[in-house]
């Protein structure tokens, strides 16, 4: 029995450090909560020991959620074996790269494209740190002033007068105007609106609208709104309006100072002698007379006094 027992002995102790040494495999984690999920490879030092991946750029998703790990493939312990398995995890995670539940970010030279994103906006930070005295990127003023001789880049004419440039150009508008919008940038900064160089420029592009409308007659100037049942509508309305704020204010013609002035006397003396002056005529009976009594007149026969033209 001890010979046997010796004899089992030896030849089992070489079959139990076999099984006990370190192993190299592939893996996946994934999640109990969630259905995200995380491919690798692993090296172990020691045999048996506990591995759950070595996760950078989602690392909160272990902290937060619980990971458990599946052994997908033994390989040999040797630096073929190494190789190997990298191969496997080659194969496995390229295909997987950029499926939204997937966590890996890249699998040796290959990154996904999230991961490029985020590499290029760091880049760029670094590359546009150098500023000229008016706090320009030198690189991206550089870029420009090359795009401007050798007519490249966005400047290209045959860019310019593609259907892409003009579908490039709407999207980009839309999307500065909502950011400009989102976030209160450029014209719409409290600090622009509430400057002094902003009232004088919105007075001067006031008055340059104003003077364009005046010219060509167009908007509340065009012939088409001023004949319109709706421009009538709102101007009567607009009349009273106006009309109220002036009663309840005191200001305009009914200023007090306004009232008592000589400006009014002569004001109301000019309206009399030009309504007296006037000669309209009745476009239903032919009358002519002046504006006052033309109306007692058509009133009297039941004449809109609508219906009359002026002849002076």
């Amino acid at each position: 029995m001890n010979g046997l027992g010796g004899l089992g002995h030896t030849f089992a102790r070489p079959t139990a450090i076999k099984i006990m040494q370190p192993r190299i495999y592939t893996y996946k984690i994934t999640f109990e909560e969630v259905p995200y999920w995380y491919w690798g490879v692993h090296k172990e030092k020691k045999f048996g020991e506990t591995y759950l991946g070595t996760p950078v750029t989602h690392r909160w998703m272990w902290e937060f959620y619980t990971p458990k790990i599946q052994i997908l493939e033994f390989f040999p312990f040797t630096g073929d074996g190494w190789k190997e398995a990298n191969l496997i995890e080659d194969r496995i995670i390229k295909p997987d790269l950029n499926n939204p539940l997937c966590l890996n970010e890249s699998c040796g030279a290959l990154v996904s494209l999230e991961a490029a994103r985020r590499g290029g906006k760091i880049a760029a930070a670094k590359i546009h740190q150098e500023k000229d005295e008016r706090g320009r990127s030198i690189q991206a003023v550089k870029a420009a002033m090359f795009n401007v001789i050798n007519q490249t880049g966005f400047l290209n004419p045959e860019y310019r007068q593609s259907e892409k440039y003009i579908e490039d150009r709407r999207q980009n508008g839309c999307v500065s105007g909502a950011k400009v919008v989102d976030e209160r940038l450029g014209f719409l900064s409290p600090e622009w609106l509430n400057s002094e160089k902003c009232l004088i420029q919105r007075k001067e592009n006031g008055r340059k609208t104003g003077e364009k409308m005046v010219e060509e007659q167009m908007g509340f100037l065009s012939p088409e709104w001023l004949e319109s049942e709706e421009c009538k509508k709102q101007r009567v309305e607009n009349g009273k309006k106006a009309g109220a704020l002036h009663v309840a204010n005191r200001t305009g013609f009914l200023n007090p100072d306004y009232l008592q002035s000589q400006k009014r006397a002569e004001s109301n003396k000019r309206a009399g002698v030009s309504t007296s002056s006037q000669q309209w005529q009745c476009t239903v009976t032919g009358k002519i007379s002046n504006p006052g009594p033309l109306t007692r007149y058509q009133r009297a026969r039941g004449i809109d006094p609508k219906n009359r033209i002026r002849l002076n």
